[in-house]
This record gives structure tokens, C-alpha cells and sequence, in this order.
């Protein structure tokens, strides 16, 4: 038989304390760790576009020169798109502007919206491209030249489609890599 002496007993209860506590602050880390998952994920800036077409053509849209090509076949209740683009552009910091190449050519069905997006936040947005159409430059968004350093980005150029009859925005959305060059 094993006599439990009084030093004994508050050995046991200091060791209970001990793992009580540590076992407390291990939950109290997991919650933490939970919170800071949600908060993460609730406030990352996904990349937006408006479910109809801005009202107004993009003020940097030309129209295609020689570009005489008939439209393509529509199916009922869908669309015919076609576009070129570069795959570099260039930020000027001081003209406050994404120099770009994208053409939406007349044998498309759909007006167009362009985006330019690094690491999900997005820099710039063209107004309405209607088929026919092309823009060259695309205005920085507001508070976007003070986020940007001189150097290369990669990035993304997001196109969205649009009914030119309804404005409604299409379930197809163009997305291409694109290399971004920031110069003062």
C-alpha cells in the first residue's frame, strides 16, 4: 500500500493546474487561429464587375480600322465573341494609365468590359468596348497609383461580356496573364 503524504497531494494538484492551464491556452490558440482564417478569408477584395454594362462607352475607344468582318453566328440565347490583345501593358504612375492593346472586332456579338487585376485587387476598368471598337488606355482607379512601385507585376487582364441589347453581363469571362511594367 502506497501512503500519499501531503507534499504528494499538492505535487498531483500543481501537475492538474499545470495541464489545465496548458490546455486552456491551446484552446484559447485554436480559436484564435479559426478567427483569423474567417477574418482572412471574409476581407480578401475579390475582383468585381457590374452585372450590366456601364451606361457609357469607354471614352479611349477607336474605332478598328479595316475591320469589315461579319458578325458571327449567335445561337439563340447565347453569344459569338472574338478579341485580340497584347500580353504586356505598361502603368504610368505619372499620366495615371494602363497603356494596353484590346480590340474587340466587329464580328463579335458582345460589348465588353476590360479589367486589369494584380494579386486580386483590380487597377484599372474600361468603360463599355461595343463591338468594332479598341482601346489603347485604361484609366488607373482611383488611390491605385500611391499601391504601385516601379518594376515588373504579374498580371491579369479580365474581360467581361455584355448583351449590347439588354446590357446584361454573359456567364463567360475571358481571363489572360498578362506581364504589367510600372514606370514613373
Amino acid at each position: 500500500m502506497r501512503v500519499v503524504t501531503p507534499n504528494r497531494v499538492d505535487s498531483l494538484r500543481n501537475k492538474r493546474r499545470g495541464m489545465r492551464a496548458l490546455l486552456i491556452g491551446l484552446i484559447l490558440l485554436l480559436l484564435f487561429l479559426i478567427f483569423l482564417c474567417i477574418w482572412m478569408l471574409r476581407f480578401r477584395t475579390p475582383t468585381l464587375a457590374p452585372d450590366y454594362a456601364p451606361p457609357k462607352e469607354d471614352s479611349n475607344a477607336v474605332e478598328i480600322e479595316g475591320d469589315n468582318g461579319e458578325k458571327l453566328d449567335k445561337p439563340e440565347g447565347g453569344g459569338a465573341i472574338g478579341m485580340t490583345y497584347r500580353r504586356t501593358a505598361t502603368v504610368d504612375l505619372s499620366e495615371k494609365e494602363v497603356d494596353i492593346m484590346y480590340q474587340n472586332p466587329n464580328r463579335s456579338n458582345s460589348d465588353v468590359m476590360v479589367q486589369i487585376v494584380i494579386r486580386d485587387v483590380v487597377i484599372a476598368q474600361s468603360g463599355r468596348v461595343p463591338p468594332g471598337k479598341q482601346i489603347h488606355v485604361i484609366d488607373l482607379l482611383p488611390g491605385v497609383a500611391s499601391m504601385l512601385e516601379e518594376g515588373g507585376y504579374d498580371a491579369e487582364m479580365a474581360v467581361f461580356f455584355y448583351d449590347p441589347v439588354t446590357a446584361e453581363r454573359s456567364l463567360l469571362q475571358a481571363r489572360g496573364e498578362i506581364s504589367l511594367t510600372v514606370v514613373k
